[in-house]
């Protein structure tokens, strides 16, 4: 986390800024461990990543960085199954000896140079050969031809090369804020995930100089009111619990000009493969639309079977007009 990232962070229990309590480990660009502070409580940095969340898990990381125990720090902080979290741990830079001799294992079969730099594909084609989690490796593998990733592409023309702050909500492993850093700079782009897990991915392989936040996006977020330009989020809003508070911050965080793009949430009005793993909630359009009007929002809704139909047909769709590419 760099220090321009943390001026930016604000406490809303206490509408405190944050200040450094303690920095553990650092490199050239920003804090890869230590303890922000405002008045009402601390937060852990794990490797360039903050944990925003009260619970007593986090206190055992933080309490793990106060002993300088990093390598235990990283180790806790993942949180995908106990099998996948191995093969990542295996690629990270500080591994106990059980970890490393995987990793150098993984580059053996596969012949990678670098255990640290071990390329994602492989790794997610190893998890999903071995069966572990499988349904999400075999997901992240093929992400990049799903459906869902191609509808949402013509969305991102909306966000302009000179758009400010984006925040991705739900960014899972990174996949598209890396679409966005390519019109944008990495460090205008906040990627927010739940699972601590995802960020490291996003942070080792698709925008290592964007600025992370492990937390509960149905909770507040800690951020100051109207510093955001473009809040996206693309097949998340669905796991969110609580969606009204979501919509909340979402409008709270927004500039007067800002733009907040939600693709992809589980619609019951159509078949959604996505929604088959039996998780998140079917998120009607209307109730969006009514959501997004109790925080003086203008929701414009766009079927994403449309986008599918004109995706190859050289239309694309922005906020208010249909062009010709």
């Amino acid at each position: 986390m760099t220090k321009d990232f943390l001026e930016f962070l604000f406490c809303p229990s206490c509408n405190q800024q944050f200040s450094i309590k303690k920095v553990v480990e650092v490199n050239s660009k920003e804090i890869l461990y230590g303890i922000i502070q405002c008045h009402c409580s601390n937060y852990p940095i794990v490797d360039g990543i903050l944990l925003f969340k009260r619970d007593t898990h986090t206190q055992t990381i933080m309490n793990k960085i106060e002993e300088k125990k990093l390598w235990k720090a990283l180790q806790y902080s993942f949180d995908y199954k106990p099998d996948l979290n191995k093969l990542l741990l295996a690629t990270a830079a500080k591994t106990s000896t059980g970890y490393r001799f995987i990793g150098y294992l993984l580059c053996l079969v596969t012949f990678s140079k670098s255990r640290i730099n071990f390329p994602l594909y492989k790794l997610l084609d190893i998890a999903s050969k071995l069966r572990i989690q499988v349904f999400w490796t075999t997901y992240l593998k093929h992400r990049f031809s799903a459906t869902s990733y191609w509808t949402t592409l013509p969305l991102l023309n909306i966000i302009k090369p000179n758009t400010g702050i984006v925040l991705d909500i739900g960014c899972g492993m990174g996949i598209f804020s890396y679409v966005i850093s390519k019109r944008i700079s990495e460090n205008s782009i906040i990627c927010q995930n739940l699972e601590f897990a995802g960020l490291y991915l996003a942070k080792k392989y698709f925008v290592p100089n964007a600025n992370f936040i492990c937390s509960d996006a149905g909770t507040e977020f800690p951020f100051s009111n109207e510093m955001l330009d473009v809040v996206f989020s693309c097949d998340a809003i669905q796991y969110v619990s609580n969606k009204e508070i979501l919509c909340s911050e979402i409008a709270r965080m927004l500039n007067k000009n800002g733009i907040a793009i939600l693709a992809h949430n589980h619609n019951p009005l159509y078949r959604d493969y996505a929604s088959q793993n039996f998780r998140g909630d079917f998120f009607h359009p209307k109730e969006i639309e009514n959501i997004l009007k109790k925080c003086d929002m203008r929701a414009e809704l766009i079927d994403e079977h449309v986008m599918y139909d004109n995706l190859f047909s050289g239309v694309y769709i922005t906020k208010n007009t249909e062009e010709q590419l």
